[in-house]
């Protein structure tokens, strides 16, 4: 076999480079489907509410909802418990009514106004709002301190006689919600980061409970909605931090899992975004991200600007959603009075005005583009995020550079059949969510830098690979040189080499090409090996081998019509396609994956093996009669020993001469009558031999495999 270095193929195939950051995106590899963005309405729909004139709501309704703008649709609403009305110590913006003042009184559904004109007026700006009931604290009558802001040094509030009422009073906003207002509460969420240690006397309502009264709470909402006919769900557990639900999760066990749909984390923290969509997958629950925002967070190099602090959210976002599979998005603040970083919008309290942010435009390069029933697909590389729309044909990427230099990034389409110019937008501290115009693909591929502290969004027209090449057995040829794809050695090794070889009618260079539910395996007529990227590598030049079935992506290609008749096959791990490395024309020249260059080296002819050429008798030929009987040649494969039975005596004997299919000599013996032997072991590679045995009355040659 005839090896290059990488360094070599490098210098053969010079018009190509590894890119620093190589986004391989593969349109197959699918997760979740994105149910929306959106936010809390506490604090901000409550203060905000008090003064906004119906034009002025409506405005801003139009920023959060619009598809050209924000393109939000999933709002969580804030039933307050309601603190002592002689308490005197929550935020200006987050002291928000009860709809009850004490255990014995009525119900008033006039109350908290200000934040149901926001939830109402939202209502009516899409058909596909998701709405979610959230709770941070049971009204003040019910807790051990007599206080929603929390316990006594942090302690649990919630009286264990009150877990009942509490979910009761809950339920009952809802139902009566829906009866008054027409608002369809999908989820309650009855908890809010509860494994806080929310102190009485405090600036918001809170609650710490802990895990065990925490099922209670869950399991009491679940009673109350099945004995007043509801459909609504149960959502759990809000915990301020992703490694705080897990724990919270692991505790609770599959039977209480069970009496909720979805998990719900807040992720101002915590890195265990794997881990969560496992138990969610494992139970089958949504994922949302329902709250998060710039807590406890720095930016790197010590930049404080409000950008800054934008573009660490978005990293989160990425890692959210494609870590995660996180459902849904949800920020807890769209407009803030306090800092720009917080809200997507700043107010003016007092002089009852509003403003965008930079954050609004950090924002939007997700929200306007990856939208509602878009599902995130595979981008291979750190702060990039893909999705591929409902109908197939559009392709959303957003890469994310929160450093203070350029970034060089290869976006890589080789997986999909075709694409068309990218539309690129881009939010920098002179940008904001601007259109960059269009921008070509050249082999599929765009090569972009993203300027320092920028994120950028490319749109993409696509067409899917789909299945161009039917099931069965094959043989794979390479157009530059009309040699075909081999195992090295008929070997049933694992780790045995990809190569080119001219056509002997052997089954090593015959394959079974099949389609799966992730791209094509390609599989060895005489054995259950599949092609496999050597050590799952990304890199140009790694070596294409055999190996056992791991289900990896670095197993699973697409083969994509290039042509007159010829393909190209692509990696699913990487995105680049197999080729005949330095477009050798050798028997023995290794089969790599480098990225598509459009050459012949790169296309493979795919033909049945009944209608492939038949060379069976090529070596396998007898010039002369026999007078003495027929020359046998065994065993094949042969191990230790090869023996030729040359029959009875011909004057002069015979030369018996063992080729490799290069062509070249590597035995020559004489023998005069009955059988000779060849000692093979330690001495003759595995490989396909041809075996000639010449006399002066006949030349018979035959085909030997060796092992």
């Amino acid at each position: 076999m005839k090896r290059l270095t990488i360094a070599a193929a490098m210098l053969i195939m010079s018009r190509l480079t590894i890119a620093q950051n190589y986004i391989a995106i593969d349109p197959e590899l699918r997760y979740q489907t994105v149910e929306g963005w959106g936010s809390s309405l506490s604090w901000w729909a409550n203060r905000v509410g008090g003064w906004a004139t119906t034009a002025q709501v409506d405005e801003i309704c139009n920023w959060i909802t619009s598809p050209g703008e924000l393109n939000m649709n999933i709002f969580r609403y804030n039933i307050a418990g309601g603190d002592d009305p002689t308490h005197n110590h929550m935020r200006f913006d987050a002291a928000i009514p009860g709809f009850k003042t004490s255990a014995g009184g009525a119900y008033d559904w006039s109350r908290d106004s200000n934040q149901r004109k926001f939830l109402l007026a939202l209502k009516t700006k899409r058909t596909d709002c998701i709405f979610e009931a959230a709770s941070y604290s049971p009204p003040y009558w019910m807790t051990n301190s007599g206080c929603t802001a929390g316990g006594v040094n942090g302690a649990e509030n919630i009286k264990t006689t009150q877990y009942t009422a509490y979910a009761d009073y809950l339920t009952e906003v809802v139902k009566n919600y829906s009866t008054l207002y027409g608002v369809q509460f999908r989820t309650l969420e009855p908890l809010n980061e509860p494994e806080v240690a929310w102190p009485a006397q405090g600036q918001q309502e809170g609650a710490y409970v802990n895990w065990d009264h925490q099922i209670t709470l869950i399991n009491a909402c679940k009673s109350q909605i099945a004995a007043k006919g509801m459909t609504l769900q149960v959502s759990a557990n809000d915990a301020n931090s992703i490694d705080g639900c897990v724990s919270a999760l692991n505790y609770y066990g599959a039977a209480n899992i069970a009496n909720f749909s979805q998990i719900n984390t807040h992720s101002y923290g915590g890195t265990q975004r794997n881990e969560l969509y496992s138990i969610a997958k494992q139970y089958g629950k949504r994922v949302w991200q329902s709250e998060t925002g710039p807590l406890w967070i720095t930016p790197p190099d010590g930049d404080n600007s409000d950008l800054a602090y934008d573009l660490v959210i978005a990293s989160r976002a990425v890692q959210d959603l494609h870590d995660m599979h996180a459902n849904a998005w949800i920020d807890w603040q769209l407009m803030d009075s306090y800092t720009n970083t917080w809200g997507v919008l700043r107010y003016n309290d007092s002089a009852h005005t509003y403003t965008k942010t930079k954050n609004y435009y950090v924002r939007m390069q997700f929200s306007r583009f990856i939208k509602q029933g878009y599902t995130i697909i595979e981008s291979n590389q750190a702060g990039t995020l893909a999705a591929i729309n409902p109908a197939t044909n559009e392709v959303v990427v957003v890469v994310v550079n929160a450093t203070h230099a350029d970034a060089a990034y290869k976006l890589d389409m080789n997986l999909l059949a075709g694409v068309s110019a990218a539309q690129v937008y881009r939010t920098s501290s002179t940008e904001n969510c601007t259109p960059l115009g269009s921008m070509s693909f050249t082999n599929n591929i765009i090569s972009y830098t993203a300027p320092a502290m920028t994120v950028t969004t490319f749109v993409i027209p696509v067409t899917l690979a789909g299945s161009p090449v039917a099931d069965g057995l094959y043989t794979i040829q390479a157009k530059h040189s009309s040699k075909y794809l081999s195992v090295q050695g008929w070997s049933s090794d694992n780790g045995a080499q990809i190569e080119q070889w001219s056509w002997v009618d052997q089954s090593n260079l015959k394959f079974n090409v099949q389609k799966t539910s992730y791209g094509y395996k390609i599989v060895p007529s005489y054995n259950n090996k599949v092609f496999s990227v050597d050590a799952s590598s990304g890199a140009n030049g790694a070596l294409i081998k055999q190996w056992s079935e791991l289900y990896a992506p670095s197993q699973r290609f697409n083969i994509i019509d290039v042509g007159s008749g010829y393909y190209k096959i692509v990696a699913h791990n990487s995105a680049k396609c197999l080729a005949i490395i330095g477009n050798g024309m050798n028997n023995g020249d290794d089969l790599v994956q480098w990225e598509w260059l459009n050459l012949d080296n790169f296309k493979w002819k795919f033909s049945t093996v009944t209608a492939a050429r038949q060379m069976s008798n090529i070596y396998d030929t007898t010039t002369a009669a026999t007078s003495g009987g027929n020359i046998s040649i065994y065993p094949s494969p042969a191990s230790d020993v090869l023996y030729i039975n040359l029959g009875n005596y011909v004057p002069g004997g015979s030369t018996i001469t063992l080729y490799n299919v290069a062509g070249k000599q590597v035995v020559r013996q004489k023998g005069n009558a009955g059988v000779v032997s060849i000692p093979v072991k330690d001495r003759l590679p595995a490989g396909l031999y041809i075996v000639t045995v010449q006399n002066n009355k006949q030349t018979t040659s035959r085909k030997v495999v060796i092992r």
